[in-house]
């Protein structure tokens, strides 16, 4: 289920805050695959926050994925928590197989 917190809301009127509101603080945490045609290799992660990670990948940094920028996001699967998302990575990355790759981003008929 959802993680909730009991947290004050803030009037528009600059008053002290209100008592009361909710807010859902469920994470959601996506799979991804990325794809660098300048290398021609795909690269499979997890993150909270795929925007931010996408730029991350593409930022120079002195890791594998300097190599390949410009990275694409080909593929990405949503889960409702992390460890199913860590999961869903370390069986991609278990195939240890290009071919189970493109079969997975091929798109559906």
């Amino acid at each position: 289920g959802a993680s909730w917190v009991r947290t004050p809301v803030e009037s528009p009127h600059g008053k002290p805050p209100v008592s009361g509101g909710f807010f859902c603080l469920k994470m959601k945490y996506t799979v991804y695959i990325l794809y660098s045609a300048k290398i021609d290799k795909f690269y499979v992660g997890h993150t909270n926050d795929i925007q931010r990670r996408l730029a991350e990948h593409n930022r120079r940094k002195g890791k594998f994925t300097d190599k390949g920028i410009p990275w694409k996001i080909v593929q990405t699967e949503t889960f409702e928590n992390k460890k199913d998302a860590m999961d869903r990575e370390a069986f991609i990355k278990s195939r240890k197989s290009r071919k189970f790759i493109l079969e997975l981003i091929k798109p559906t008929q």
